[in-house]
């Protein structure tokens, strides 16, 4: 016994699928020293300006920061080599639980605790998995789509919820 479908009824049902566009969110690019900000929620609760850096690959945190999320690295915690404006040094590194800008969300996030630092930013491991656009001239950081994206700890990124997907 086959299974017959109806060309037209296959066509239907996969068109509005195809033709839909996932909305953008525009969030305020905050005048910040170096450069812009945006506000970011961390774990739910904490909201504090983090410094947009597209030429970070890690998103930075200070440690007093961590320290109030309870996230203190403490003696031998895993450590990753950050290349600074002069130097390679190596830095503890925490997984945040959550950061959230403009309604979307990214989980797991891995960030670099910068000792007796006093700002945050936000690297490319936070950014590409947002797909966000730095427009200048609108002077906002523009993050298509929406929900939920994960972003797993070896740099590959889990975007089904957004998308609405079942996880595999």
């Amino acid at each position: 016994m086959s299974l017959r479908v109806p060309l037209a009824l296959l066509a239907v049902s996969l068109v509005p699928a195809l033709a839909v566009r996932e909305p953008t969110a525009s969030v305020p690019l905050l005048d910040h020293p170096g450069g812009h900000s945006v506000e970011v929620t961390v774990d739910g609760w904490l909201t504090e300006p983090f410094l947009v850096d597209t030429a970070a690959t890690v998103t930075v945190v200070p440690e007093a920061m961590a320290a109030a999320l309870g996230l203190a690295p403490g003696d031998g915690a895993p450590t990753r080599a950050v290349q600074g404006l002069t130097a390679t040094v190596r830095l503890p590194v925490v997984t945040l639980p959550s950061l959230r800008i403009g309604g979307r969300e990214v989980r797991d996030v891995e960030a670099v605790v910068l000792p007796g630092g006093s700002g945050s930013l936000l690297g490319l491991n936070v950014l590409r998995p947002l797909g966000a656009r730095v427009d200048l001239g609108a002077r906002a950081l523009d993050l298509p789509g929406r929900g939920v994206v994960e972003e797993l700890r070896d740099g590959v990124v889990a975007a089904a919820r957004a998308r609405g997907a079942p996880d595999r």
